[in-house]
């Protein structure tokens, strides 16, 4: 589930912007506003139907055989035994107001071809159970690199 912060916002956003919805269409009604107006309480009504369902329905579910990262628009999954390592890192994103670093955490997959799983560790409070699931997954920063092929003999 998704933290506390940002369904508080999600829900104050949505409120505002159905309030202004019903309010422009009852202006419409009366008179009062335009169809312009209408249009924008719309907009904003949509966008904040946009904001609140995946905020509600975000969430990470841990299985016997995969892990699966999602909301009800779109979901992602990872089949545990195709995990070959984790990573944990921030990213620095761009704001109006300024950047903001936001932290994920990463499930790496064995082969190049599966997509690996990313989740924001911001926009979740995982438990303990989870955390000492993740840790007994290597670390990429504890990986060793691999040599590509036979050592290269030096006297040639």
């Amino acid at each position: 589930m998704a933290k506390s912060s940002l369904k508080v916002f999600s829900v104050v956003f949505f409120a505002l912007a159905l309030f202004f919805s019903i309010s422009a269409w009852r202006g419409v009604v009366d008179g009062r506003n335009t169809w312009l107006d209408l249009t924008i309480a719309m907009v904003l009504f949509l966008a904040g139907v946009a904001i609140t369902v995946p905020t509600f329905t975000a969430s990470v579910v841990l299985t016997a055989d995969s892990i699966r990262h999602g909301n009800m628009f779109r979901s992602d999954s990872l089949n545990l035994n195709q995990i070959r390592y984790r990573r944990e890192y921030e990213e620095y994103q761009n704001g109006p107001e300024g950047g903001v670093n936001v932290s994920y955490l990463e499930f790496v997959s064995c082969d190049g071809e599966t997509k690996s799983l990313k989740i924001s560790k911001d926009d979740f409070d995982f438990d303990t159970a989870f955390w000492e699931w993740v840790l007994r997954i290597p670390d990429f920063e504890d990986l060793k690199p691999v040599q590509a092929g036979p050592p290269v003999d030096a006297r040639l």
